[in-house]
């Protein structure tokens, strides 16, 4: 299978950061967030559109940091705790219930929600007493890995984001929707927030194409002027002749 965009499929890159006013407001994590889960989710939806890829910033993660000595005490080994969270954080379907012309379908929904959630799922039940994960492990926000860092104008770092286009699409529709949809995503940001975009191919493709057209002109006016010059000088020659 070929990739599904190429090097070149770089259409629009752009920026979030925060107002004026707001730059407390919202730190490098609360950027890289609102990137991943808010623009980056709609843009995937335009026409034309492969991926939305984001730098800079700290992805947000849940982190259960645990402590050794705690484990030990209780007689629970790091799988156990695997186990337990994948059992408590996942839907599961049933069955259905048939109504008369209605058809009920039964779901549990077991996604955890916040970092308190996490703290008490139970990791094991000894003689009747719960073990909670809180018991055995610190559970706190913290962020992913990550190769690099992005800042505006420098005042600090910034969020941003590149719009890669499929292959063999139209740049210039494809960018026209993208800023429809820039415009449209606008009104559901936090806020205080707003997206800048700073490289967009359209005005390199416009640029292209006027250049092109006014050399094309000026090469045509010029070769029209050097053929009258050339047909008026043949033209006195002639009527010079004997």
């Amino acid at each position: 299978m070929a990739p599904v965009t190429t090097g070149l499929g770089e259409i629009y890159q752009y920026s979030i950061h925060p107002k004026k006013g707001y730059e407390d407001k919202y730190d490098a994590t609360e950027l890289r967030t609102i990137q991943d889960w808010i623009i980056k989710r709609q843009l995937l939806g335009t026409p034309g559109v492969a991926e939305v890829s984001g730098f800079g910033g700290f992805v947000k993660q849940y982190e259960i940091a645990i402590e050794p000595d705690r484990l030990a005490s209780q007689n629970i080994n790091i799988s156990d705790i695997f186990t337990a969270l994948e059992k408590n954080n996942q839907n599961t379907g049933g069955a259905y219930i048939d109504k008369g012309p209605n058809a009920y379908f039964i779901r549990s929904e077991g996604l955890v929600k916040n970092i308190e959630e996490i703290k008490k799922i139970v990791v094991k039940n000894e003689a009747g007493v719960p073990i909670l994960l809180r018991d055995v492990a610190e559970v706190r926000f913290g962020n992913g890995p990550r190769y690099g860092a992005a800042t505006r104008n420098g005042e600090g770092e910034t969020v941003t984001g590149v719009v890669m286009m499929l292959k063999g699409a139209n740049s210039s529709e494809v960018i026209t929707n993208v800023k429809a949809k820039v415009a449209e995503i606008e009104s559901s940001l936090p806020e205080g927030v707003e997206i800048e975009p700073f490289l967009d191919r359209k005005k390199l493709v416009d640029g292209a194409i006027s250049t092109v057209s006014t050399n094309l002109i000026e090469g045509a006016l010029i070769v029209i002027f050097v053929l009258i010059l050339f047909l008026e000088t043949c033209v006195a020659g002639l009527w010079s002749l004997p």
